[in-house]
């Protein structure tokens, strides 16, 4: 869970330096791939959308391991999923 979060977040960071780089042939993100799956203009928030749901899982996950073992992943996840929440509509 928590790797599909963090990785859609930095692909959202690094979509308009993707998506303009002609020196990478298949420099392929989250945002590129529901756009190809018809998304269009919601491609973004969609993303968006599923990377959310990911770190959120993710630290509600951490957060049950026991003696407060997920601690650290849990508010990393939390803090991904603040800042990714600042990219596009609302969710």
């Amino acid at each position: 869970m928590f790797a599909i979060g963090y990785q859609v977040a930095d692909d959202i960071a690094d979509w308009i330096g993707d998506a303009g780089d002609q020196s990478v042939p298949c420099s392929f993100n989250a945002v590129q791939v529901f756009e190809a799956a018809g998304f269009g203009a919601s491609a973004l928030a969609a993303a968006r959308d599923l990377g959310l749901d990911r770190l959120r899982a993710s630290a509600a996950t951490a957060g049950d391991l026991p003696n407060g073992s997920g601690a650290l992943l849990r508010d990393l996840a939390t803090r991904l999923a603040a800042s990714l929440s600042k990219a596009g509509a609302p969710a």
